[in-house]
Parts: structure tokens; C-alpha cells; sequence
């Protein structure tokens, strides 16, 4: 039950931000030069992981619990996730890093936190969709089937990631394709 109510506040930023500023971030998906910096600041926070791992190395018995302070912060850096370069799953897992969780509650608290969202986001695009396509409604269930199927075996592989401690990988990726992405722009 206390678990219910962390992803409940977790969930309330990423709401505020998607309903108030959908028309500002749907904008981003077509900006090159945007998507570019949010791909450098997407690397930038992957790379913070450096900073803190010794730390947990040494705390990696002490895990700090998830509380409701924790959980909305988790949630914000989800909230400012929904621009389109910047990872979800990474700045939420840094975050709950830099809040002291260990790598392991803060990847399952992040998949978790994301079930929510994506279900919000695919709810809210059914309204853009014409009234035919719910006659396809069937097929996108099987979809949504399989995308959960797949993502939870990526959860388990990333999650093996996470736990050896390569998560800052990925940033040195998102910074070669944000320096492309301001290159093609140039």
C-alpha cells in the first residue's frame, strides 16, 4: 500500500508538466538543436553516477528507504524527462542514487514510476486519434502486451548493468549523438 502512494506522488509532477506544457513539449520533438543539448544534459547527469559511486560502494549495505520526499523528487526529474532527449530511466535512477537509494531499489522504483506515465501518455494520445482507429484498439492491446513482455526483460538486463556499475556508459553514447544532432544543425 505504501508503495501505491510513493508512485502516486511520484506520478503528480510528470502529470503537472504533461498537462500544462504539452504544446511546449510537443515542440521539442521537432527541434533538432534542442534535442542535440538535451542529449549532452541527458550524458551530463548519466555521468554524475561517477561522483557518488564510491560512495555507494562503501553504503552498499545501508540503502536509504523511499519516502514520500524521495518518491517526489524521483518524480520530477521523470517530469523533466518527458522532454524528448532526456532520459527517463536514467534521471530517474541518478536521482534516486543521489538521494542515497541503492542502484537496485532506485532501477525498480524508476520501472515502476514509468508504468504510470506511459499508460498517462498513451491516454492522453487517444484523444489526437481519429475515431477509426479504435478498431484497432485489439492490436494495440497485444502491443501493449508484448512492449511490457520486452521491457521487462531490458529491466533485467539494465538491471544487470546498474548493479556493475556501467550505467555512466550510456552517457558517452547520448553525447556523441547530441554533439551529431548540433552538428547536423550547424
Amino acid at each position: 500500500m505504501r508503495l501505491l502512494l510513493f508512485l502516486v506522488i511520484g506520478t503528480l509532477p510528470a502529470v503537472v508538466v504533461g498537462l500544462t506544457m504539452k504544446k511546449t513539449i510537443e515542440a521539442q520533438f521537432g527541434d533538432l538543436r534542442s534535442i542535440g543539448i538535451q542529449f549532452i544534459i541527458t550524458s551530463f547527469i548519466l555521468l554524475s553516477i561517477l561522483l557518488i559511486g564510491k560512495r555507494h560502494r562503501v553504503q552498499a549495505r545501508a540503502s536509504a528507504p523511499l519516502t514520500p520526499w524521495r518518491s517526489l523528487l524521483i518524480g520530477s526529474a521523470q517530469a523533466a524527462a518527458i522532454l524528448p532527449s532526456i532520459s527517463r530511466s536514467g534521471s530517474t535512477i541518478v536521482t534516486g542514487m543521489w538521494l542515497g537509494m541503492s542502484p537496485e531499489l532506485a532501477t525498480r522504483y524508476s520501472f515502476l514510476l514509468s508504468i504510470p506515465a506511459i499508460l498517462g501518455a498513451m491516454i492522453l494520445s487517444l484523444a489526437d486519434v481519429p475515431s477509426l482507429a479504435i478498431l484497432a484498439l485489439p492490436a494495440a492491446w497485444w502491443g501493449l502486451l508484448a512492449a511490457a513482455g520486452v521491457g521487462w526483460i531490458c529491466l533485467m538486463m539494465f538491471l544487470k548493468i546498474v548493479r556493475q556499475g556501467k550505467l555512466h556508459w550510456f552517457a558517452y553514447y547520448c553525447f556523441m549523438l547530441g554533439l551529431l544532432c548540433l552538428w547536423a544543425v550547424a
